[in-house]
């Protein structure tokens, strides 16, 4: 028996989220957790065989429920009625006026719990840390090593 990671992910809503089994091979280790554990927010499963990022095989989560797109009514007198910004800031169309890229909007309408929305935003920020990071490694880190390589 060999472990392999097995991943959930491409969810609108939430992080990937992964566990490690042992099974026989990608496809036993599919059936174990599609039998073992029901997520209905992604709609992928990536079962990973080897170390490198290319090296799983990609699975369809039958559990996946795809999320309802209906819109809310609004009324078109309400949305007349909006408040104009208050710090001086203009408001873009499709966007918001805290420069931020509006991804809320862009969820086809979907009603949303504060927990996935908090879950969303959570998964942007570990996003941005990972580029963060990397910025640091490669912008500081890198020139002292070398610098001391060749200082010798």
């Amino acid at each position: 028996m060999k472990k392999y990671k097995v991943q959930w992910v491409m969810s609108k809503i939430e992080g990937a989220i992964g566990l490690t089994v042992e099974a026989k091979n990608c496809r036993d280790a599919f059936n174990i957790v599609v039998r073992e554990h029901e997520n209905s927010s992604h709609p992928y499963i990536y079962v990973y065989s080897g170390w490198g990022l290319f090296d799983h095989k990609e699975y369809s989560n039958p559990h996946y429920v795809q999320p309802q797109t209906a819109k809310p009514q609004v009324d078109d007198e309400a949305r007349t009625q909006q408040p104009a910004p208050t710090d001086g800031r203009v408001a873009r169309s499709g966007g918001s006026t805290d420069g931020s890229d509006g991804w809320f909007e862009k969820i086809d309408g979907s009603s949303l719990t504060e927990k996935q929305i908090l879950l969303a935003q959570l998964a942007e920020l570990r996003i941005i840390k990972r580029c963060v990071v990397g910025t640091i490694v490669v912008v500081v880190i890198i020139p002292f090593v070398m610098a001391a390589i060749m200082a010798g």
